[in-house]
């Protein structure tokens, strides 16, 4: 049987299940190695949702904010907190952190009298650039002073 041969010039060779599998196992590394490489660097994202309302709601988030909120999200990460809510200031911003993503953003007096649902903790930032100062996971601490203590600390920060 003869085959006719075609030009290859600026194509690739055929595709065949080996040259699948070997170009999926490679794409699978990369994104693994990219996630990874990602989480090194601490990069912080937003969300199209969190970017929304910073722009309507003129929120203006410093560089030195953009460095509070990673050591923020950093602590929760390591207490192995999933969804938070941080305040910041006079903002209050809610973070998916095995994400690092920004899931929205409002100010403090829109935040007041607002039930924050499907978080596990709180981190709240107090004014100026030091460290974060309280993390709450799994609700109040009893030593805050029960169910209240949540409404008390954002108030007591903002």
């Amino acid at each position: 049987m003869i085959r006719e041969i075609q030009p290859t010039t600026g194509t690739s060779p055929p595709e065949t299940p080996a040259r699948r599998a070997a170009t999926a196992s490679s794409g699978a590394a990369f994104a693994s190695v990219l996630s990874a490489a990602m989480r090194r660097s601490g990069d912080i994202r937003f969300s199209a949702h969190a970017i929304q309302r910073i722009e309507r709601r003129g929120i203006a988030l410093s560089g030195e904010d953009l460095a509070r909120i990673r050591e923020a999200v950093d602590l929760a990460a390591a207490k192995g907190c999933r969804e938070s809510l941080l305040l910041i200031d006079r903002t209050a911003l809610v973070v998916n952190i095995p994400n690092r993503t920004v899931i929205t953003v409002m100010a403090a007096d829109e935040a007041a009298g607002t039930v924050f649902t499907n978080i596990d903790s709180a981190v709240v930032l107090s004014d100026g650039p030091e460290a974060p100062t309280t993390t709450m996971s799994s609700g109040p601490d009893p030593a805050w002073g029960g169910p209240q203590a949540a409404d008390r600390l954002m108030r007591l920060n903002m």
